[in-house]
């Protein structure tokens, strides 16, 4: 660890002066090469401690596969952690489903509107987020710090997984019209937001004062396969993560298929003339479909991570150990996760690295089993 701080403050007087300022104000002794470009860093596993999660956790590095351990983070706390991007965490509370954002190295904390301001979904039978499996994860646009105006917080609520949105410093949760519903991820992607849903359909969703929406590709996906997207630098990229049930409380994953988005109408607009209103009224646009999946069999030498945080595809290369082609994935099974949290049963977690090239699944070395029933979760260090 100390070669990779040399070799990154020798470097140049403006970074070596980068490098000694980071390591003052980190209160933790971590590698040095975390300490990139915000847009560069690594992430890092965060593993709660302790049976009932506790005050001390510990992070895991893909890249020197050690654990660093000793984490004095009592933030954390009893806390379900629904998302994470940008070296922020989605916190609530398991006592009283306050909802916040923590940069759990600096114990920078922003609050977000209260989970009692979910609009109700259509239902007499649902909550209205008075219970933690309301929420099922928060997609993070934008660091809240550097971006404080335009940061969206993207919530994916109840049975049905609808959207609801807020912006820092919002009092309410405001409920997306018109209504998707069976969302598994969304994400920012050319000043657009998009979502996936169980049934494959992708949306593109144009945020405003007349909230547009229309469905632009679609894909036959068995029904219960966790999807991801991910922004790589020429295309939107879909993951579908394949798993095994092999046991009463134990789903394993073995293994992943991997999609690019690509036009299949030549057209000389832009993204936005998927839209189509009529007398300022909002139209929800089903056909016809302007893109395709097309599976792809490498991730062109990259890396990804993904789990319940939003996903991250980096360049291996600026970080020796870590493998080119390769996804690490955390655990993503939200019933059995917040199941072990609430003391239903202790189903085992569902952590390794998967090898694009051999189709290999491997445990990440130098890991060890939490007893805690906090799911684990993928974090950038932002400092």
């Amino acid at each position: 660890m100390c070669g990779d701080y040399l070799s990154f403050s020798a470097v140049s007087t403006a970074w070596r002066s980068i490098s000694q300022g980071i390591n003052s104000r980190s209160p933790y002794k971590l590698p040095r090469y975390h300490f990139l470009p915000k847009k560069n860093s690594i992430p890092m596993l965060l593993q709660p401690g302790g049976e009932e999660g506790g005050d001390m956790h510990y992070l895991y590095s893909t890249t020197e596969q050690k654990i660093y351990s000793g984490l004095d983070i009592p933030e954390l706390n009893n806390k379900w952690i629904p998302g994470s991007a940008n070296g922020w965490l989605v916190t609530i509370d398991i006592s009283d489903l306050q909802m916040n954002l923590l940069n759990p190295l600096t114990r920078v904390l922003i609050s977000l509107p209260a989970s009692s301001t979910f609009q109700k979904p259509y239902s007499p039978l649902f909550h209205d987020g008075s219970n933690l499996s309301f929420v099922k994860r928060v997609h993070i646009s934008s660091n809240p710090v550097d971006d404080n105006k335009n940061c969206l917080c993207v919530a994916m609520v109840s049975c049905k997984r609808t959207l609801s949105l807020c912006k820092i410093g919002d009092y309410n949760w405001k409920k997306l019209e018109p209504s998707i519903f069976g969302i598994n991820d969304v994400i920012m992607y050319k000043d657009l937001l998009y979502a996936i849903n169980w049934e494959g359909k992708l949306f593109a969703i144009e945020v405003g004062p007349i909230t547009k929406v229309a469905v632009i590709a679609k894909l036959e996906i068995s029904r219960g396969r966790p999807q991801y997207l991910i922004k790589s630098s020429r295309n939107l990229l879909l993951v579908v993560r394949i798993r095994e049930s092999i046991g009463p409380y134990h789903i394993k994953t073995i293994g992943f298929k991997v999609y690019k988005l690509v036009e299949t109408q030549s057209t000389d607009t832009d993204s936005h003339e998927h839209f189509k209103t009529e007398d300022g009224a909002i139209h929800y646009q089903d056909e016809p479909l302007h893109c395709a999946w097309e599976e792809i069999e490498t991730l062109d030498g990259m890396t990804l991570f993904i789990g319940h945080n939003q996903c991250s595809f980096l360049d291996p290369s600026l970080y020796p150990g870590n493998k080119k082609n390769c996804i690490y994935f955390a655990d993503a099974n939200y019933e059995h996760d917040t199941s072990r949290l609430q003391g239903i049963f202790n189903c085992p977690r569902d952590i390794g690295s998967y090898d694009m090239e051999s189709r290999k699944i491997e445990l990440l070395p130098g890991l060890s089993e939490s007893s805690s029933r906090m799911p684990s979760i993928w974090l950038s260090p932002n400092f």
